[in-house]
């Protein structure tokens, strides 16, 4: 649950908000708003803002068990110590628990470019496989692709295409609870 509102700004423009676990209690998020960026229910916003829950509904403590030493640490040593002791996706936060819902996506889509990835430059993940992302940010990484899959999830109507990035967004379709919150989401906007 969000328990802290962080208002800053880094400029107009940049980043419009984020989502951080709290270190006083992982179980907890802090949620940061630019005030310079967005206007009050704005598109871009609401937007973001559905992607932000989509990061805290997928990197959950239940999700996602979090290590305060990796999350304190900015020691390389110990953050490749954690991963290499993973077994399932490791997000950066902690290891995945084996039925969590990045752990299953990053299975499902991640496996084969997954380390590609992390040789590229940002955005040449996506120039080279554009069919298989919802926006060029989703390519970051499998954290922020599954947030931009949820966005499109919840705001679009399903979609009946046979692209990657298509497959991506009905993935969340297979998790009755997810469609059951994607119907209280779409109600309440």
């Amino acid at each position: 649950s969000i328990t802290k509102l962080a208002i800053y700004t880094d400029g107009e423009d940049e980043v419009l908000a984020s989502v951080t676990p709290n270190p006083d209690n992982l179980d907890t998020w802090t949620l940061a708003l630019d005030a310079l960026d967005g206007t009050y229910m704005s598109d871009d916003l609401i937007h973001t803002l559905i992607h932000e829950f989509g990061h805290i509904l997928t990197l959950s403590a239940e999700q996602v068990p979090r290590s305060l030493e990796v999350l304190e640490s900015d020691d390389d040593a110990v953050f490749e110590q954690f991963e290499g002791a993973c077994n399932t996706f490791f997000t950066g936060e902690g290891c995945s628990s084996q039925s969590s819902y990045i752990n299953a996506y990053f299975k499902r889509f991640w496996v084969n470019i997954y380390f590609q990835s992390l040789e590229l430059e940002p955005g040449e993940l996506f120039e080279l496989y554009p069919e298989q992302f919802v926006t060029e940010y989703a390519s970051e990484n499998p954290g922020e692709d599954i947030a931009e899959a949820w966005t499109f999830f919840v705001l679009d109507d399903e979609p009946s295409g046979s692209s990657v990035a298509e497959q991506k967004v009905r993935f969340f379709y297979d998790y009755p609870e997810l469609v059951k919150l994607r119907g209280l989401i779409r109600c309440n906007l």
